[in-house]
């Protein structure tokens, strides 16, 4: 009945021009499992590794490019919560900061912060303060500091 299915796999595709889309896909695409790499864990579209050493912000980015990822955006008050769940009490750092201009806090891709999940009294600039940790809630800090830190990976699933 559909002659295409052994070469598409599994899913049962209603014509033969859908099983050739479905074999055009990019062979890269990363489908969610509760651990997709390991030391790393999956939330909604990202994969997330929290470090097991301390470095300064600069370095901590580093070593999330190395990765392939860079400093955890946190886009929601759920993804906060699951950050909060899995961080293990550490404070890390995240992915933003107002290093380019003081008072306007940038994620790591460039966009600025819309909702944030300061502490009380925080951001407070006490001092050289251009980096962010999570610690609950977040905290502006040196950026020289040493803390863990989490990175980001961004995934597509199908």
């Amino acid at each position: 009945m559909f002659p295409h299915r052994n070469e598409c796999g599994p899913k049962v595709f209603h014509t033969p021009a859908q099983c050739a889309q479905r074999t055009q896909l990019p062979r890269n695409i990363l489908v969610p499992t509760s651990k997709i790499i390991e030391g790393w864990i999956y939330f909604s579209s990202s994969i997330y590794y929290v470090s097991t050493e301390k470095k300064n912000w600069t370095e901590s980015r580093d070593d999330c490019r190395e990765r392939g990822s860079d400093l955890l955006i946190i886009n929601s008050r759920e993804e906060q919560n699951f950050i909060n769940m899995w961080r293990k009490y550490q404070e890390v750092w995240i992915g933003l900061g107002d290093s380019e201009t003081e008072g306007v806090w940038k994620w790591v891709d460039g966009s600025e912060l819309i909702t944030g999940f300061w502490r009380a009294g925080e951001p407070n600039s006490n001092g050289d303060e251009d980096c962010v940790i999570n610690e609950w809630n977040w905290a502006d800090y040196p950026c020289n500091s040493q803390f863990n830190w989490i990175c980001e990976k961004r995934i597509m699933t199908i």
